[in-house]
């Protein structure tokens, strides 16, 4: 027993030993650090990127070392004309490998936003602030120093109060929701993103048509999607998902051709629920045509929705009600 206590002691020790190490090196290269972290987002942006300050932590994901972005923003060329930052949080956690860095690399494979906004937007003359993103493959000749040391291959994203808006005003959508505490699994690939976006989420408005009005306004859900975007072929398919809005559980699934002009559709159903929450759901144009349904009884739900992603051309939505009850 007292040489057990004392393997223990002895493993504790080294792990203090390895973790001071590792922040003390972090602490005394804070300059650098933050300089490759830059020039890392800087391979990956056409925009500016901002930190107002960095520390740095065992806590965050332990194992994982943790840099911690504090007061950061992600601004577009066009800021200066609209005035709107693509990402605004007040802290960013970069968990990182540990041995890594202390071989003075840098290898982010997980992120935590914590307390942000991320606005996209569409203007009516065409342009989109994501072209950001939008970057030329940089040489790896590049003079950088340490470039090639240093990797970004992001896995896994967790969304800790994030409020994301997309508004396209050229072709009348507006998707409105605060991620309460969520976790995103990424997996990339040289065609595909392939997403599981999982956790507490509070939906504004789901809006598709702004003259119908929105879907799921002001609804708190857990949501559990899965979804691929083909990059080539600019779709983005939702693959079978669920909704769970706590009085009624949602299937979705559907398909959505990103490029000008685009067919989408999208699917949802239900087995249960009552058919005041299912107005909820739908927008204020079907609820007005569902005013004289009038049953306290749960019913099976539900909705298709189709259409092409044109300025003012409304969707076909067919709803189905079933009720045992009738």
């Amino acid at each position: 027993m007292r040489k057990i206590f004392k393997w223990l002691i002895y493993t504790l020790l080294t792990v203090l030993l390895l973790c001071g190490t590792v922040l003390s090196l972090a602490y005394f290269n804070r300059d650098k650090l933050l300089q490759m972290v830059s020039r890392e987002m800087a391979q990956h942006i056409n925009g500016t990127f901002g930190i107002g300050h960095v520390d740095f932590t065992f806590l965050q994901s332990f194992p994982s070392f943790s840099i911690t972005l504090h007061h950061v923003y992600l601004r577009g060329q066009r800021y200066t004309i609209y005035h709107k930052d693509l990402l605004n949080a007040r802290k960013v956690y970069l968990n990182v490998n540990p041995w890594a860095l202390l071989h003075r690399q840098i290898s982010i494979h997980s992120l935590t936003v914590d307390n942000a906004q991320i606005f996209l937007f569409r203007t009516k003359d065409g342009y989109v602030n994501t072209d950001i993103f939008h970057t030329s493959q940089k040489s790896d000749t590049s003079s950088n120093e340490g470039k090639g040391n240093n990797h970004l291959q992001l896995e896994k994203i967790k969304f800790n109060d994030v409020h994301f808006t997309y508004a396209d005003s050229m072709k009348g959508k507006l998707v409105d929701l605060r991620f309460i505490k969520t976790s995103n699994a990424v997996n990339i690939t040289d065609s595909t993103y392939k997403v599981n976006l999982a956790g507490k989420t509070h939906f504004n408005t789901l809006t598709l048509n702004t003259e119908a009005g929105g879907f799921l306004t002001d609804r708190r859900v857990i949501l559990d999607i899965n979804a691929v975007y083909n990059k080539a072929a600019q779709r983005l398919t939702l693959l079978p998902s669920v909704i769970d809005a706590n009085t009624f559980r949602l299937r979705v699934h559907g398909v959505f051709d990103i490029h000008k002009g685009g067919s989408y559709n999208l699917h949802f159903d239900t087995d249960k629920i009552y058919v005041s929450d299912g107005k909820s759901v739908l927008h204020r144009k079907l609820n007005e045509k569902l005013k004289k349904i009038n049953i306290d009884k749960p019913v099976a739900l539900n909705v298709k929705i189709k259409g092409f992603s044109i300025a003012g051309q409304q969707p076909d939505v067919v709803v189905n009600f079933k009720s045992d009850h009738a």
